[in-house]
C-alpha cells in the first residue's frame, strides 16, 4: 500500500507539472488576447476539476479501470498536440481529471487520513515548478519524460484493483444528516479554495524562491495535516489549524514569515474534509474525492469574474476562515486514525 501511494504521489507532481508547463509554456506564450487566455484557463479548471465526480463514480462501479495510467497517457497526448492549443488543453485537462481519480481512490483506501494528505500535497509543488518550467520555455521532453516515468511507476507499484472497489474504513464524520454533512464539508472546501485564490501575498513576486514558498507551505501543510489528524483527531486538527491561520492570513499576509505559517496551517484541514466526505461515502471513494475537487472548482470560479474591493480583503478573509472552521466543527468528530503508517482495514463503518 505504501508503494502505491508513493507512486501516485510522485505521479501527481508530474501530472500537474506537465499541465502547467502546457498552460504557461504554450497557452500564455501564444500571443492570444487576454480574454481568450482567461477563458482557456477557466475551461481547463472546469474539465480538470469538474469532471472528477462523475469519473470517480465510474471508477467506483468499474474498479478495474486503470485510471492513473489512462490519465498519464491523456496528459502526454495533450502535450504532443500542443501546436493545437484547444485540443491539447482539453485532452490534458481530461487526463488530469482521470489521473486524480485513480490517485484519490488509492489514497482513500483503508483507514488513515495521512495517505490523502500526502497524495494531494505533491500537486502544489507540481503546479509551482511546472509554471516556472513553462515560463522558462524548458523543452517538451522534460514533462513527457516525467509522465512516462509516472506511468511505469503506477503500472509496477499500483496494479489495477479488482472488485469490490476501494473502501474508506475510518469514520471521522459527525452525526449530522447525510445531506447536511455533505453540504458542510463541501462548503468548507469552497471557502478555502476562494480564500486561497484571493489571498494577497505582495512578497511572492520578489524572486523565484519567494514565489515557490506558498506552494512549499501548501505541500507541508497538507501532508502534515493528515498525519496530525491521525494522531490528534480530525476535529481538533481541522478546526484549530484554521483558527490559528486566521490572524496570520487576515492580518499578516504582507509579512512573509507570518503568511507562510498561516498558509501551512490553512492547508492542514484539506485531508480532514476529504476524509469527512469519504466517511459518509465509504464505498464510493472516487465519487467522494471528486466532490472535493468540484468544491475546489466552485470556490475558484468567482475569481475569474470578480475581485475583492480594495481594503476589504482582511475582513472578508477573516470571516470566511471562521465560517470554514465552523463547517469543519459541525461536520467532523474527533476520531483518530492511529499512529501506524500502514492503512488499517479493521475499522468498521457504522450503519448510517
Amino acid at each position: 500500500m505504501r508503494a502505491s501511494l508513493l507512486a501516485y504521489s510522485f505521479s501527481h507532481f508530474c501530472v500537474d507539472f506537465a499541465c502547467f508547463w502546457l498552460l504557461f509554456g504554450r497557452v500564455m506564450t501564444a500571443g492570444l488576447p487576454l480574454e481568450t487566455v482567461s477563458l482557456m484557463f477557466l475551461v481547463y479548471n472546469i474539465v480538470a476539476f469538474g469532471l472528477q465526480a462523475p469519473l470517480g463514480h465510474l471508477c467506483d462501479i468499474c474498479p478495474r479501470i486503470p485510471a492513473g495510467i489512462i490519465g498519464c497517457v491523456g496528459v502526454a497526448a495533450g502535450l504532443l498536440m500542443s501546436s493545437m492549443l484547444w485540443p491539447a488543453l482539453l485532452l490534458s485537462a481530461l487526463g488530469n481529471a482521470v489521473f486524480h481519480v485513480g490517485g484519490g481512490i488509492d489514497s482513500l483506501s483503508g483507514g488513515r487520513m495521512w495517505r490523502s494528505g500526502v497524495f494531494v500535497s505533491t500537486g502544489a509543488m507540481g503546479v509551482a515548478l511546472g509554471t516556472l518550467a513553462g515560463k522558462a520555455n524548458l523543452p517538451l521532453v522534460l514533462p513527457l519524460g516525467l509522465l512516462l516515468l509516472s506511468g511505469v511507476l503506477i503500472a509496477t507499484h499500483a496494479p489495477r484493483r479488482k472488485a469490490p472497489s476501494a473502501r474508506f474504513a475510518l469514520d471521522v464524520s459527525s452525526r449530522a444528516p447525510f445531506a447536511t454533512l455533505i453540504l458542510l464539508a463541501a462548503l468548507s472546501v469552497v471557502i478555502r479554495a476562494y480564500v486561497g485564490a484571493v489571498l494577497p501575498l505582495p512578497w511572492k513576486n520578489a524572486s523565484v524562491l519567494m514565489g515557490l514558498l506558498p506552494a512549499a507551505c501548501a505541500f507541508a501543510g497538507k501532508a502534515a495535516g493528515g498525519i496530525l489528524a491521525d494522531m490528534l483527531g480530525a476535529r481538533n486538527v481541522g478546526v484549530l489549524a484554521l483558527l490559528a491561520s486566521l490572524p496570520c492570513l487576515a492580518l499578516g499576509s504582507a509579512v512573509p514569515v507570518v503568511a507562510m505559517a498561516g498558509l501551512a496551517l490553512f492547508n492542514m484541514t484539506m485531508p480532514v474534509t476529504l476524509c469527512t466526505l469519504a466517511s459518509r461515502l465509504p464505498d464510493c471513494t472516487g465519487f467522494a474525492f471528486g466532490l472535493s475537487t468540484l468544491a475546489l472548482l466552485i470556490g475558484t470560479v468567482p475569481t475569474f469574474f470578480f475581485r475583492l474591493p480594495d481594503g476589504a480583503a482582511p475582513y472578508v478573509i477573516a470571516a470566511l476562515i471562521a465560517l470554514s472552521a465552523l463547517c469543519v466543527f459541525l461536520s467532523t468528530r474527533n476520531q483518530k486514525g492511529g499512529l501506524s503508517l500502514e492503512p488499517s482495514l479493521s475499522v468498521q463503518y457504522p450503519a448510517a
